[in-house]
């Protein structure tokens, strides 16, 4: 369950990936004011871990922004956020 008590066991928590539709199952204004990521999808079960994994990558490397800044023509390199000095739990 994602509540105060998750957040206080994990304060340096970032990301959250949800399995189904809607955030209605936690307090999506809490996870905002921590600066937590949240996302859900409603892909199968194999496809959940890798869309996950794809989305932390996302975050990790600016590939969003990156690639908006390489199809207007401007390169600029990004600060990331090298996945070997971060704390990563998947959970089931």
């Amino acid at each position: 369950m994602i509540n105060e008590k998750l957040f206080e066991a994990h304060p340096n928590l970032k990301y959250i990936a949800m399995l189904g539709h809607g955030f209605e199952d936690f307090d999506v204004e809490m996870t905002r004011r921590r600066g937590v990521t949240i996302t859900n999808t409603i892909y199968g079960d194999v496809t959940i871990a890798q869309y996950a994994m794809a989305l932390l990558m996302n975050i990790c490397h600016n590939v969003t922004v990156q690639s908006d800044y390489t199809k207007t023509g401007y390169w600029k390199e990004k600060e990331t956020n090298p996945l070997p000095e971060s704390t990563v739990c998947t959970a089931d």
